[in-house]
């Protein structure tokens, strides 16, 4: 009998397979333990008691200098009146009253927020702010008419004394339909306090916080306390949608102003909207810059009310646009982009199943065009990833963005050719990389690198997905502007020399330093024609994204968001 020679254990297979199965979880399943490290991020500090990156604290010193002194603040002065936010206000007030909110057992909104936020902006807590609903005219008008007509025709949503649930929700859409109707009517022309007397009222009754506003608006800073909830994503300025309402009701102001002659009463709105929008381009969150923007575009829509209802004298007219040249200068999006920067990878640094399940809970219904990505975020965020391989990653995106040093002064500033081939890259990198996570699958990547690496791409895609937004509206903004201080020269040139210049270049030097450029080309004037049989005497329009003349074509008539042109009278 022959004895079987025993064979070494590096040889045998089984100890093989055990070892390439113990390699192949640790490459698959095995996280290093490092975070994302300040080398790998670009942020420096502050950092937490266990070295991470205090991705809050970094935010908070982008700004919180300006909270000094207090009484530059114009939004302390709002907040001490209105309080921080004025729709959760008004859902709280309606169940707890004011004097019962700091001794109520359930009202942990007055505790948690209402106090450390008054406490750091030095602002008494106790006070009373004025409570106020901005819709609530419409509401009420709309709630009127409603009344009167079942009072008159019986519910028309009772039908052989049944109630017929889609003629209740139709009958609602009607009357929602008539408060959009009557607030349109009430700032798209003029009108006289007789022709509307529920609107005067209730315009009288809201004035004084909207002369209030003017007041805080035109202090040097607008800017709020944010509350420490340990992630950047989470913190937005307090009432930058309730800035929307301040906005709308100063328009209903500016047409009734406009309606009785007060011209410098409506122009003084005007720029309160535009100081109120000012503030909100420049603040580092880039939702509040588009809100500013679109707020800019209201202030807009009134001054052509202004030359479009009102007879402004020579005077006026320098002075309207003196004040114009004299707004601060607004510089978007030099902090806002770094935030983002700051939202993305904390979201990484903190990316764990709960997590994730959270942030697409909060954020699937929201319009982004990058939501597509969010199921398969949270699918990755169940397995192990590498924080540091994922951050590693993120500044590879960030540098084939152009964003590798974030400095971004150069794109922001007067150059609009510049600013353009910015937003140009921004719009090429992104769809590189769409097209490339299109392609691929997520059971093909075991690898741990290989699944870190996608997990970051897939956020930065989400993330950055609607950056270019804001860099377009942007230029509409500067577009409209622009063209304002153009209609405003005009009308001064018709009253001194009788009849309109019969080209843009007559504006120089008198009103301009040189032709004023459409930002679109950064090369070519704007489109002005003399139309002496049209609806206005001119008509001004840019050439819009694509750089074309559509002959001054409308967004809502063009069909696409790139072919239109920006008109500001046709």
């Amino acid at each position: 009998m022959t004895e079987t020679t025993k064979k070494p254990f590096y040889r045998r297979r089984r100890v093989w397979a055990i070892v390439i199965l113990i390699l192949l979880a640790y490459f698959c399943l095995v996280p290093s333990r490092t975070r994302i490290s300040p080398e790998t991020t670009g942020i420096t500090g502050p950092l937490t008691a266990d070295g991470k990156v205090d991705y809050f604290a970094a935010f908070e010193k982008l700004y919180i200098d300006k909270l000094s002194p207090p009484e530059d603040n114009g939004l302390r002065y709002m907040i001490a009146a209105c309080g921080p936010s004025i729709l959760e206000q008004m859902a709280l007030v309606e169940e707890i009253p004011w004097e019962e909110m700091p001794t109520n057992e359930n009202n942990n909104w007055f505790r948690t927020r209402w106090i450390p936020l008054c406490e750091h902006m030095l602002i008494d807590p106790y006070q009373k702010p004025m409570f106020y609903d901005s819709r609530s005219f419409l509401y009420a008008m709309t709630t009127l008419k409603r009344k009167q007509k079942e009072a008159t025709d019986g519910p028309d949503y009772i039908v052989d004394g049944k109630y017929d649930a889609q003629k209740h929700t139709d009958s609602l859409s009607d009357s929602y339909s008539y408060g959009q109707n009557l607030f349109e009517k009430l700032t798209k022309a003029s009108w006289m306090m007789e022709d509307e007397p529920e609107a005067a009222k209730w315009l009288k009754e809201r004035s004084p916080v909207l002369d209030y506003l003017g007041e805080c608006v035109r202090k040097p800073n607008y800017v709020c306390y944010r509350w420490p909830s340990g992630s950047v994503i989470a913190i937005l300025l307090p009432d930058v949608q309730a800035s929307r309402e301040f906005a709308r009701d100063m328009k209903v102001r500016v047409a009734e102003r406009v309606g009785r002659g007060d011209l410098d009463g409506a122009w003084y709105d005007v720029m309160t909207i535009k100081h109120l929008a000012s503030h909100l381009k420049s603040d580092s969150i880039l939702v509040t810059n588009l809100v500013g923007n679109a707020i800019d575009g209201m202030a807009n829509e009134s001054a052509q009310l202004i030359l479009t209802f009102g007879q402004p004298t020579e005077e006026q007219l320098t002075r309207y646009l003196q004040e114009l040249n004299a707004l601060p200068h607004t510089n978007p999006f030099s902090l806002s982009l770094t935030t983002e920067r700051m939202m993305i990878y904390q979201i990484v640094q903190q990316f764990k199943a709960g997590y994730a399940t959270y942030f697409y809970n909060e954020m699937k219904d929201v319009s982004h065009p990058g939501k597509e990505y969010l199921a398969k975020i949270v699918t990755l965020s169940y397995l192990p990833f590498d924080t540091n391989i994922a951050g590693e990653r993120l500044a590879e995106l960030f540098g084939e963005f152009g964003l590798k040093d974030f400095t971004l002064d150069q794109h922001q500033g007067s150059n609009p050719v510049l600013r353009r081939q910015y937003v140009d890259r921004i719009e090429e990198a992104g769809a590189k990389l769409r097209e490339k996570l299109a392609q691929s699958q997520l059971h093909r990547v075991p690898l741990i690198r290989t699944r870190s690496k996608l997990l970051a791409e897939y956020i930065f895609a989400y993330m950055t997905s609607a950056w270019s937004g804001p860099h377009q509206m942007f230029d509409r903004d500067e577009a409209s502007n622009e063209m304002l201080k153009i209609a405003l020269a005009l009308e001064h040139e018709k009253l001194t020399r009788g009849e309109y210049p019969a080209n843009l270049d007559a504006l120089v030097p008198t009103y301009f330093l040189m032709t004023p450029l459409d930002p679109y080309t950064g090369r070519m004037s704007f489109v002005y024609k003399l139309t002496p049989n049209g609806e206005h005497p001119f008509v001004l329009y840019s050439l819009g994204p694509n750089a074309k003349d559509d002959g001054g074509l409308p967004l809502e008539k063009s069909g696409s968001s790139a072919d239109y042109d920006v008109v500001f009278w046709k």
